[in-house]
């Protein structure tokens, strides 16, 4: 909304038409996928799509993305909780590549089968957790992701619920895995449901 504003005030109305388009189809997309406990992976999809649009145009397209499914998911198929991996997401673009400022900023998110469940790998190449952190730190507000933190609490829950001990999230700095490196990558495991088998 403040972007809207923005190209409102700078006179800039078909700017502001396109994005305010993209938005409401990512508030109604929001709506329908939270409605439900799960959602077929290809409607996730199609929903990060969506915010990563909307993310890079009002980030003038600083950073490229790519979204990529193993062979063995079947996506129409398999079902994940609804609103899991959009927080991770979010906080790469919001925590790591809008500060970056030399070089290309890359976003990565990668869906594949580990066992009896659902692996999703969400990587960017942005300043990292330790930079992020200091930047907070020198903020006025210091805000927390309350997203990421309701996200962690619904993983917590499924565990509980399903008796799966194998869900987890796991943040890695990158610069722990390789010298010189930058970036964040962030290991969501999540349930294998499928659609035939809640039917």
């Amino acid at each position: 909304l403040n972007s809207i504003d923005n190209f409102i005030w700078k006179r800039e109305p078909e700017q502001a038409s396109n994005y305010l388009v993209k938005f409401s189809n990512l508030m109604r997309m929001t709506l329908e996928n939270s409605r439900t406990k799960h959602i077929p992976l290809t409607v996730e999809i199609e929903f990060l799509k969506s915010y990563l649009e909307l993310e890079n145009f009002r980030h003038n397209q600083k950073f490229k993305y790519e979204i990529s499914v193993s062979p063995e998911i079947d996506g129409k198929n398999i079902l994940i909780p609804s609103m899991v991996i959009q927080p991770f997401v979010e906080n790469a673009i919001l925590h790591g590549l809008s500060h970056k400022i030399d070089g290309d900023c890359n976003l990565s998110i990668c869906f594949s089968r580990q066992d009896n469940l659902v692996k999703c790998v969400v990587e960017d190449n942005g300043i990292g957790r330790k930079n992020a952190r200091v930047m907070r730190e020198n903020q006025l507000v210091n805000k927390e992701s309350l997203g990421i933190q309701v996200t962690e609490e619904r993983v917590h829950l499924l565990k509980r619920i399903t008796g799966n001990k194998n869900l987890q999230i796991q943040i890695i700095d990158l610069e722990e895995l390789e010298k010189g490196k930058t970036g964040t990558r962030v290991v969501i495991l999540l349930p294998l449901l499928t659609a035939s088998a809640t039917a």
